[in-house]
């Protein structure tokens, strides 16, 4: 049996993958006959070499393959894993953001074991994290996760640790624990920021600016994440599913943009995009330094 388990939700195919293993040696015991092949490092031959082996001492074996599609398997040898794959065998490819266009990926993903895993939207976002907590014996709000949610960002892995941070710490997880110990992302901070600019307020457009500096983060790796921000805006504005497929949003995201998006138009998203390509330009030229062209972006961008 063939498993193919691809998606853009890393975590969620992660996770899959290690219940799999683990299932299997449950029924197994320690003796189970399981191997872990990286395809990219040991080459397809080697793969296709194992599929037909018969198991040793127990009723089925178990193969965990990753980077299949670093090695580019051809439309032939897509067919030949699939045929040589023993009734005995269960073979378990992990492919996180497949490319779509490939053979493998149109061949794989009409098997009847494939399964997609998708990044979560907003209400299933808020519902994992509540169920993670549980999970761990404790209890958050529907409220208080979906703070922690646009504090750290969507990303699973980093609320994956968050939560364990904040249920060892209390196993009653509130927004006063969450706004103590909760690393925020740099994407929320630069969220928090434009919401700032949307609203004109200078001030504490200043005042995040120098918070998020303080963290560390380079007036560079700002400027980056603020342009997301206005991209996500425009991709709100504009409705397309295509366009934010293309893109790669994650509805998350573009739910979260909504409140931003009512407080501009296309041409003010033009108007900031031209405005941080000429702060750009002006760091990289040496017209002004990072923190000049910084605050004179600020300014500028308030003004729209």
């Amino acid at each position: 049996m063939i498993i193919y388990l691809y998606g853009d939700n890393s975590f969620g195919i992660s996770r899959q993958a290690r219940l799999l293993k683990q299932k299997y040696l449950d029924s197994t015991g320690p003796e189970g006959d399981l191997e872990s092949i990286d395809v990219a490092e040991k080459g397809l031959n080697y793969l296709l070499g194992g599929l037909s082996v018969m198991p040793m001492f127990v009723s089925s074996r178990l193969i965990m393959a990753s980077n299949l599609s670093k090695a580019k398997p051809t439309s032939e040898q897509i067919d030949e894993i699939i045929s040589s794959t023993a009734e005995s065998t269960n073979l378990v490819i992990i492919d996180p953001k497949p490319d779509k266009r490939t053979v493998m990926y149109k061949k794989l993903s009409k098997l009847k074991g494939a399964k997609e895993f998708k990044n979560l939207i907003s209400g299933e976002l808020i519902s994992w994290i509540i169920s993670e907590a549980k999970r761990r014996g404790a209890e958050i709000t529907a409220a208080d996760a979906k703070y922690l949610a646009d504090k750290v960002g969507e990303d699973q892995w980093t609320l994956n640790n968050e939560i364990d941070k904040l249920s060892n710490y209390n196993r009653k997880i509130t927004k006063a624990t969450i706004e103590e110990l909760a690393v925020p992302s740099l994407e929320n901070n630069t969220f928090v920021l434009t919401e700032a600019l949307a609203n004109k307020d200078l001030s504490r457009v200043l005042k995040l600016y120098k918070d998020i500096k303080l963290q560390g983060h380079a007036d560079q790796l700002i400027l980056g994440a603020i342009t997301f921000q206005y991209r996500t805006i425009m991709l709100v504005l504009l409705g397309d599913s295509e366009l934010n497929r293309a893109y790669k949003m994650s509805p998350y995201s573009l739910s979260k943009s909504q409140s931003l998006a009512s407080k501009y138009d296309l041409d003010d998203i033009k108007k900031a995009y031209k405005i941080i390509a000429d702060s750009d330009m002006a760091t990289k030229s040496g017209e002004l330094s990072s923190a000049e062209a910084m605050n004179r972006l600020f300014y500028r961008l308030c003004s729209i």
